[in-house]
């Protein structure tokens, strides 16, 4: 599992999985449903990204909320972050069930990438979930009631519908997912020409410019697909076939 900081609405950073996609549907619905992240992955491999954005670890508040308990107040260094906290390897920011998130899964599981819980702008929580459903998507307040937690939530089952299949990025969009696609493109190689697709020069911010467009009609045509330069899910799943086939033929070589 790979993780990365993605960017959602009003700017708001947090660190996610790149797996599946996931990271890049949490920051579109964030963005279309104007829901700022205020946290996502929490576990040890995700500290660095978390320091980059100033923010801390489930270690790390588990400790504030320890130290709290222990003293009676919050210590300067956990910059009023004392509240309650699951101890590591008991927290879905981490992907482990904390024995109530999922009811059918016990204890201590470790969550597949989708089960991953989000903190959402609590202003913001009904709007989230609202824009997740008109996606496909099954997403709820994980603990109704409780005025500390109102705003965790997670999915509650396995997306089925994938947000490249509802909505393919086309010439002139821009977000998170063109982001990701100009990484891609910038990686890959074209067999013809041996050069990536698109110039890693060429920075277009997220949008899919013309170039973009065009380098993937490229990609398109070199794999046997439909070339209409845009991508949903057929042309995302090649990519990323692509790149780890890529990836491991100059592992091989080197």
């Amino acid at each position: 599992m790979s993780l990365r900081i993605y960017t959602g609405a009003r700017g708001s950073r947090f660190v996610c999985d790149e797996d599946g996609g996931f990271g890049d549907t949490v920051a579109a619905i964030s963005r279309r449903a104007d829901a700022p992240i205020t946290s996502c992955a929490r576990e040890e491999a995700a500290e660095r990204f978390l320091r980059e954005l100033g923010k801390m670890s489930q270690k790390e508040l588990y400790d504030c909320f320890r130290a709290i308990k222990r003293t009676g107040r919050c210590p300067d260094s956990c910059h009023g972050n004392c509240n309650p906290a699951n101890s590591p390897g008991q927290s879905t920011h981490e992907r482990f069930n904390d024995g109530r998130a999922y009811a059918w899964w016990p204890w201590k599981f470790r969550l597949p990438v989708w089960a991953r819980g989000i903190d959402v702008d609590r202003s913001r929580v009904a709007a989230f979930c609202a824009e997740a459903r008109r996606e496909g998507f099954s997403v709820t307040l994980t603990y109704p009631g409780v005025a500390k937690e109102a705003q965790h939530v997670n999915f509650r089952k396995q997306p089925k519908i994938s947000l490249w299949a509802v909505r393919p990025m086309r010439e002139g969009m821009r977000g998170p997912r063109g982001s990701l696609i100009v990484r891609l493109l910038w990686e890959l190689v074209d067999p013809q020409t041996d050069r990536p697709y698109l110039d890693p020069h060429v920075h277009p911010h997220g949008r899919i410019t013309r170039p973009v467009a065009a380098a993937i009609k490229a990609f398109q045509h070199d794999h046997h697909q439909r070339e209409d330069s845009a991508v949903g899910l057929h042309t995302i799943r090649s990519m990323r076939a692509a790149r780890r086939l890529q990836r491991s033929k100059q592992h091989q070589q080197t």
